[in-house]
């Protein structure tokens, strides 16, 4: 059984059917195995931590590899008690924090949109932004995510493969990060150092989405991979999951 984590990349959104097109489920048919699809649209990289902890807390048998897609480092997750839910929150969606910065005559949204605002939305979205966002809090919360799911693979000797949704987080801009900010330099670059590179589909510097772009394959209005990106992407992924595995055995 494979552990598949990540966001709306993961999910499938745009495809024509997401749970039939999209790359995990085409892997699946490829390795004849089983896959556990674990994402959600709009999921921070706090949830996809969350949610692979849950499982291997709430599995007795640990599957056998597990493949991140990391999401943006722009999303954060929050507990809202009165629902008991966790929500997503980032620089598109509405919700409770941004929403505090609204005009009172103006309704908070809940719909799951990525770019689509009102003026009033956005005005509210960038005083978040400027109010709440922390670069290196959540620059810190990606690689403390990273972290927690290779130690733990290793440590239950699962094999594991991770690699970016899109290049609003590359190691490139984390690297770029770390030397306009020499306070956080010396930290922040020893512990960048701890994750491992043979571990990642791709070259770190790179992501899902911009693979998609270099090979000219169709990408939706929301700036999605469709069918064709996935296919191809499943046969790359289906490679690299046999190699790990039969190197575990």
């Amino acid at each position: 059984m494979i552990y598949v984590g990540g966001d709306s990349y993961t999910y499938g959104i745009e495809l024509g059917d997401p749970l039939k097109s999209r790359y995990s489920f085409l892997m699946q048919k490829k390795l004849k195995m089983s896959v556990v699809n674990d994402s959600w649209g709009g999921a921070s990289n706090d949830r996809i931590a969350r949610k692979f902890l849950e499982f291997m807390n709430g599995n007795k048998v640990k599957p056998d590899l597990v493949f991140i897609m990391w999401a943006p480092v722009t999303r954060s997750e929050q507990y809202a008690p009165e629902e008991n839910m966790w929500e997503e929150q980032d620089g598109f969606r509405q919700v409770r924090s941004p929403d505090i910065f609204l005009p009172a005559k103006v309704k908070p949204t809940k719909k799951q949109i990525h770019w689509r605002q009102s003026l009033a939305q956005l005005s509210a979205t960038q005083k978040w932004w400027l109010n709440i966002f922390d670069p290196k809090g959540a620059i810190d919360s990606y690689i403390r995510n990273i972290m927690i799911i290779q130690t733990v693979c290793r440590a239950g000797n699962i094999p594991f493969i991770m690699t970016n949704c899109n290049s609003s987080m590359t190691f490139n801009q984390l690297n770029d990060f770390i030397h306009r900010n020499r306070r956080v330099e010396n930290y922040t670059q020893r512990r960048v150092n701890l994750i491992d590179s043979s571990n990642w589909l791709f070259d770190k510097t790179w992501s899902f989405a911009e693979w998609a772009k270099d090979n000219k394959y169709p990408i939706g209005p929301q700036f999605h991979p469709l069918e064709e990106a996935h296919r191809n992407f499943a046969n790359i992924l289906t490679d690299k999951v046999k190699e790990k595995i039969n190197a575990s055995d």
